[in-house]
């Protein structure tokens, strides 16, 4: 191959694909974060979205602390890979209709 670098190169050097393993292909596993990170955002998440929800003294009505508590889960969950993206990112669809007052 002359000059420059295939697309599975320029991908990986964009930023929008896993880099590429010894073989050439994508490291296997890569899109997921490391098991510790995962299993921390496993308890955060819920420990969050269950503080901002019951905080006492919090000055949001219901509406802005569902917001607030979906967000800080969503956040949590999709940061450090704790279920798929794709699930993690269904979370307010979910959420919203099930926390509204």
């Amino acid at each position: 191959r002359r000059g420059g670098c295939g697309p599975s190169e320029w991908l990986w050097a964009v930023g929008r694909a896993s880099p590429p393993d010894a073989d050439g292909g994508a490291a296997a596993g890569s899109d997921r974060g490391a098991p510790a990170a995962r299993r921390a955002g496993l308890v955060l998440g819920p420990a969050l979205f269950l503080l901002l929800l019951l905080w006492p003294d919090l000055p949001l009505d219901g509406a802005q602390r569902a917001v607030a508590a979906t967000t800080a889960l969503t956040a949590a969950w999709w940061i450090t890979v704790a279920i798929p993206i794709g699930a993690t990112s269904l979370l307010p669809a979910v959420l919203f209709p099930t926390l509204a007052h």
